[in-house]
């Protein structure tokens, strides 16, 4: 009876080992998991500044200066800007997105956050493929209120490409009926917004009882064949 124990008690060890064996080459051999799916993102810069408040932005010497950011592009030296201010350089739009407390760093990216109706810009986006397969083809459209462009870029297996759209800022709507209103809250402030789809009216209540607007906001999207969409939104401006 102890001779069959133990047999049995090896037989059942033996399985063990060859279904560890198994497994372990099953792992070894099968192909490895491949990622499958599209980067869509808009062209953004990090700006570095040292001790002395200087840094670089596309590849243009900047500075600090009243709280600002100061690029010097060629003769010309735009700014002070500060956080939400759009400027142009090498005839594309960017606006400066962010900064830390201390502008030891700021970010910049490629699109407009305020401009004049009608007015064209030109903002700058990057694909990158990791879809499977040798290549991957990709139908664009970007634009907003109805005006829109599209493009086509092929782009091999975990290839990137930058792209450089024209974008023509809407006029507000004029006689369509709005879908709602709604309030956005935020520190110091309340958003009072009138909702017209890609168009939004809006005016902000700050806490200490002064008020802004109303102005107008319209959303500018890109998107592609594989589903991926970005977006921004544009204050617009008429002076």
């Amino acid at each position: 009876m102890e001779d069959e124990s133990r047999t049995f008690y090896l037989a059942v060890i033996v399985a063990c080992l060859v279904g560890i064996a198994f497994v372990t080459h099953a792992i070894v051999t099968s192909p490895k998991y491949e990622e499958h799916y599209t980067e869509l993102y808009f062209t953004g810069e990090k700006v570095l500044f040292d001790a002395d408040g200087r840094g670089m932005v596309g590849g243009r010497e900047a500075y600090l200066l009243d709280g600002g950011m100061v690029i010097v592009d060629g003769v010309e030296v735009l700014g002070p800007l500060y956080r939400g201010d759009t400027f142009v350089l090498d005839g594309i739009s960017w606006n400066l997105e962010d900064a830390s407390a201390s502008w030891d760093e700021a970010m910049v990216r490629a699109f407009p956050v305020t401009a004049a109706p009608g007015t064209t810009h030109t903002i700058s986006f990057s694909i990158v493929n990791h879809r499977r397969g040798d290549e991957a083809t990709y139908t664009y459209t970007v634009g907003a209120g109805g005006d829109e462009s599209t493009g086509t870029v092929t782009l091999a297996k975990n290839e990137s490409t930058v792209i450089t759209a024209e974008v023509t800022v809407p006029f507000p709507p004029a006689e369509e009926e709005p879908l709602g209103q709604y309030d956005e809250l935020f520190s110091g402030y309340v958003r009072h917004v009138t909702d017209y789809g890609d168009a939004k009216l809006v005016t902000v209540a700050y806490d200490d009882g002064s008020t802004a607007g109303p102005y107008w906001r319209v959303r500018v999207a890109v998107t592609l064949s594989s589903g991926n969409s970005i977006h921004f939104w544009i204050r617009l401006d008429d002076e």
